[in-house]
């Protein structure tokens, strides 16, 4: 009997791969043969190496941040993207297409309801992206993490299903924690990049905490960052800090931390609340849409994290008045553990699977 084809497109960014690659998983187990649609770019094919998923690249260009040429070529751009596409639904012949969002998925989109094929969309955040919002009227159901993410306009299916995870991390999260040794351990995270804010300013601004020895760092610097400068920096400020350009293990990480200090990208907040942790999270200021704004705020009116503009996290003592009273009162972290817990969606993958099959 031969196997059911779907087909993902998604690519661009990690908030976009990872998800997918969760739902891609889930396929694989229904014995579905999984066929990528990427724009060919460094990072899907390093996300993808390990997968014997079928990949195959289409034309993809941004709008946005690009100047007056890009966007006069985007049109031509954009109709060879859609022909790749198109060819590619023909000769594979998938039940549907699931798009988890970025540049990509515009011209697979528009192959897709041209060769009569379903379209499923999810959008991971609080505030959808340019083209999930223009796809968004042509496709078969949208899934969302977060309610109430499009316009009421919208007449299309609309479930609020989470934001797939990978196997391993859901798996991990079950784990039991280890114990902290009377220290505070303090995870810093930067994004997939880093954030410059966090690598030039935290360790200067937690020279102001009073418990300098409650405290234990650990701190994700991102690919590009001078790690000896950031480490040197903690230790003029009193502390032995332990700086990561990167970890592959994130999960490991995650089950030795008490408190995160983080951006609030949709997938590192689907993973805090998985694993119950408790975060103070400072929103990417000029995120599109300021979508990481909304995805903090709405944690934080849940009381699964505090939400600090980056502009108040620089105000002097702000940090370490922040820290230093989670490192007096236990409880501050107790409550954001168990508010994190109610929002826990670990079989958002299955969920979204199934309903894309009784929908075709």
């Amino acid at each position: 009997m031969t196997k059911q084809t779907v087909f993902i497109a998604a690519g661009g960014t990690g908030g976009h791969m990872y998800p997918a690659v969760a739902l891609a998983h889930q396929l694989t187990e229904q014995k579905k043969k999984v066929v990528w649609i990427g724009s060919g770019s460094k990072l899907e094919q390093k996300v993808l190496a390990p997968y014997a998923w079928t990949y195959k690249v289409v034309r993809a260009k941004p709008y946005r941040g690009t100047g007056i040429k890009a966007k006069l070529l985007l049109p031509f751009h954009l109709l060879l993207g859609v022909a790749t596409a198109w060819r590619l639904l023909r000769r594979h012949k998938p039940i549907y297409l699931i798009t988890t969002g970025g540049y990509v998925s515009v011209a697979s989109t528009i192959a897709a309801c041209l060769a009569g094929v379903p379209v499923f969309l999810c959008e991971q955040n609080a505030r959808p992206g340019l083209a999930n919002r223009y796809l968004s009227r042509y496709v078969r159901a949208i899934f969302t993490a977060y309610p109430k993410v499009f316009s009421e306009t919208i007449k299309q299916q609309y479930l609020q299903m989470g934001n797939p995870l990978r196997r391993q991390m859901i798996e991990h999260s079950m784990l039991e924690r280890s114990q902290a040794n009377q220290k505070l351990r303090l995870l810093i995270l930067g994004g997939s990049q880093g954030a410059a804010v966090f690598n030039e300013q935290v360790p200067k601004l937690l020279s102001q905490l009073r418990d300098k020895d409650r405290i234990a760092i650990t701190h994700i610097a991102g690919p590009s960052a001078d790690k000896q400068a950031i480490t040197d920096a903690y230790s003029t400020s009193g502390y032995v800090a332990t700086v990561h350009n990167y970890v592959q293990d994130m999960a490991s990480l995650y089950l030795e931390s008490d408190l995160v200090l983080a951006r609030s990208g949709a997938l590192t907040l689907a993973e805090l609340m998985q694993f119950s942790l408790p975060a103070l999270l400072v929103p990417l200021p000029n995120s599109a849409d300021n979508h990481q704004y909304y995805n903090a705020l709405y944690h934080h009116r849940l009381g699964a994290c505090r939400l600090i503009e980056q502009p108040q996290l620089l105000q002097p003592f702000y940090l370490a008045n922040t820290l230093q009273a989670f490192i007096s009162d236990s409880s501050l972290s107790q409550r954001m553990r168990k508010a994190a817990k109610s929002l826990q969606k670990p079989a958002a993958a299955e969920s979204i699977i199934a309903h894309c099959d009784a929908l075709i």
